[in-house]
């Protein structure tokens, strides 16, 4: 099939859940489809990653784009955005050039456009042949209506109140106008069917490489903990300082020989800041390997208290036959069984005990890893996952 394949960003270096999701099912039908990639102009440091996405795909399209905003641009516009019947999350990607370049390259013969970005919709306000499909992460709202909860500055829960209120107005309005939405879990698929009425609505999970992610024979440091995430991803950030503030100390108590680690790429400075307060904590920023610094860990954390979807960061500790220590958010939707496949815990005492348990009793950990090796190789291989995505793909076509 031919291909419009709307990605937004570049997905390579896959450093971030919604890139590892785009790469690993381009690299699964690349191959058998002529697949068009359209993203937004990347910086020119980029050269090399555009070479192996080109290298992957029949043709990369770039889209004129003026760059990620400055921080003081980006308040600017999200204080601006008071005033927009439009979400932030979708004005910041408004730009003319962008919207015409896009709707000329939708009007070429295609048999499918997937565009992976909610804000992109208006770019295709065209009137292509080719079936359209939405591919989501998540539900945004949710996302908005969670921080909003967790917001300590009162001017910054209403503002985020405000936002999911936009979101949710826009998010039903958008799924109603493409003919397939792509949910990860089937509880994403029952909100699109019931609260968004979307058209027609298909279930293509999150995956992980199992062949390049193997349980290790490297020698594992059993006093050390990781938590790994894209930090300039909001749920991430909170997380680890919800865990820095609430479960660490906790934690040294019960075992003070305890290390922590948090990789991920661009940690915010407050994040920076009470890390470096903290004892025994180490934040690597991004680095272009996770198994070794995911092999080496005795435990796994993911205290994540906000977020929607399912969460590629679990399935690749899984993937590694790592003990996990998770919330309920944390692990939703992925059908793993709680005390086989990880840990659950919703508050910092729990989490904290639990932690320290795996610490303390590794025999336990391996149980728990060898458990959720097995799991994660019957359900979610990026093999698997692409060939939903693929039969989506040709109903769509079917009922054009």
């Amino acid at each position: 099939m031919r291909v419009l394949w709307i990605l937004g960003e570049l997905p390579i270096p896959a450093d971030s859940g919604a890139k590892l999701r785009t790469l690993g099912l381009l690299k699964q039908l690349a191959p058998a489809h002529q697949v068009t990639a359209a993203i937004l102009q990347p910086p020119k440091a980029s050269a090399s990653y555009l070479d192996e996405l080109r290298s992957l795909c029949h043709e990369v399209e770039l889209l004129p784009w003026q760059g990620r905003a400055a921080k003081a641009q980006l308040l600017m516009g999200a204080a601006a955005n008071l005033f927009s019947s439009l979400p932030y999350g979708v004005t910041k990607y408004c730009d003319y050039e962008t919207e015409a370049a896009l709707a000329k390259l939708a009007a070429k013969p295609f048999d499918i456009i997937q565009c992976e970005n909610i804000g992109f919709y208006r770019y295709l306000s065209g009137p292509p042949s080719a079936p359209k499909l939405l591919a989501t992460q998540n539900i945004e709202a949710g996302i908005l209506r969670q921080w909003a909860q967790l917001a300590r500055n009162p001017l910054l829960r209403l503002y985020l109140q405000s936002q999911a209120k936009k979101m949710a107005r826009y998010e039903r309005r958008l799924m109603q106008k493409y003919d397939y939405v792509i949910a990860v879990s089937e509880e994403d698929a029952s909100t699109f069917r019931d609260g968004y009425q979307a058209k027609q609505i298909a279930v293509v999970p999150n995956g992980v490489d199992t062949e390049y992610l193997q349980p290790s024979t490297e020698p594992v440091e059993e006093d050390s903990v990781i938590f790994s995430a894209a930090l300039d991803y909001a749920p991430n950030d909170d997380a680890a300082k919800y865990f820095l503030r609430e479960i660490w100390p906790k934690i040294l108590q019960q075992h003070p020989p305890t290390r922590f680690l948090i990789v991920g790429k661009n940690p915010s400075r407050s994040l920076l800041s009470l890390a470096a307060s903290c004892p025994q904590v180490e934040v690597t920023g991004w680095v272009e390997d996770m198994r070794p610094y995911l092999a080496r860990a005795g435990v796994v954390v993911v205290p994540l208290r906000m977020g929607g979807g399912t969460r590629i960061k679990i399935l690749e500790a899984l993937a590694m036959g790592k003990p996990i220590v998770s919330t309920t958010i944390g692990a939703e939707n992925l059908g793993g069984i709680a005390e086989q496949h990880f840990l659950l815990a919703d508050t910092p005492s729990a989490f904290a005990e639990k932690t320290a348990l795996l610490l303390k009793n590794p025999t336990t950990g391996r149980g728990l890893g060898q458990a959720a090796r097995k799991f994660v190789e019957t359900r979610y291989s990026w093999k698997t996952c692409a060939s939903k995505l693929e039969e989506t793909w040709r109903k769509a076509c079917a009922s054009k």
